[in-house]
C-alpha cells in the first residue's frame, strides 16, 4: 500500500507541475491558511 500511495502522490505533484500549478502539503491539525500564505509568498 505504501508504494501505491507514493506512486499516486508523485503522479499528483507531476500533473499539477505540468499545468503550472504547485501543491501545498498540510495535515488536518495544521492551519491551511498559513500554508497558503507561505505558498503565495514563495511564488511572488
Amino acid at each position: 500500500y505504501e508504494a501505491y500511495y507514493h506512486e499516486k502522490v508523485k503522479y499528483f505533484k507531476e500533473t499539477f507541475s505540468r499545468c503550472g500549478s504547485g501543491t501545498v502539503n498540510t495535515r488536518a491539525d495544521e492551519s491551511y491558511v498559513t500554508k497558503l500564505l507561505g505558498y503565495f509568498k514563495a511564488r511572488s
